[in-house]
């Protein structure tokens, strides 16, 4: 596995393009997903704060998979129609993490973070689930040996750096506690 900054650097020398954001969505459309039965439906407004992949082990059972993929909304532009059950967990940084499912079909939609006014969203939860595009992957000491990096994300073998968090959220306005 590649350090993050030697990644970073065959990233932008490979694929110059890279380094550009890609969008979703423009900011005037919304952005629609729920559960496979229906019952959970939400939708959100803006672009994510932050989309990104994360490879801990939390996350690698959470989803059955090897990585959740997952983009961060501003709880202000998120509106939920039906019931959501949750299970509250502590993730490999240490932080509280409350996980919410449709208790019907399973199927997880979001996450609660420790980040005033931020939910994590599932990206398979999304309606159209190829809009997301992963800026980061994080947790990549953790990433199962059958599973291959997307070599445009900037990768961080643990959770985000501070920098990176305060970044995204002051461009939406918003802080950590």
């Amino acid at each position: 596995m590649l350090p993050s900054l030697l990644t970073l650097y065959l990233r932008v020398l490979l694929n110059p393009e890279s380094i550009v954001k890609k969008e979703m969505k423009t900011e005037e459309q919304k952005n629609y997903g729920g559960c496979s039965c229906k019952l959970i439906r939400y939708q959100f407004s803006g672009q994510p704060i932050i989309a990104y992949k994360c490879h801990c082990l939390d996350c690698q059972l959470a989803s059955g998979g090897g990585a959740v993929a997952a983009i961060w909304v501003n709880t202000n532009d998120l509106v939920i129609t039906g019931e959501l059950n949750y299970h509250e967990v502590i993730a490999d940084s240490g932080r509280k993490i409350t996980r919410a499912f449709c208790g019907q079909c399973g199927t997880p939609i979001l996450a609660k973070l420790s980040i005033p006014n931020v939910n994590g969203i599932f990206a398979m939860s999304l309606d159209n689930p190829d809009i997301f595009f992963p800026e980061y992957e994080i947790w990549t000491c953790r990433t199962r040996r059958w599973e291959i990096l997307n070599p445009t994300s900037l990768c961080f073998d643990q959770g985000f750096p501070s920098a990176i968090i305060r970044k995204h959220l002051a461009a939406n306005s918003l802080k950590t506690k």
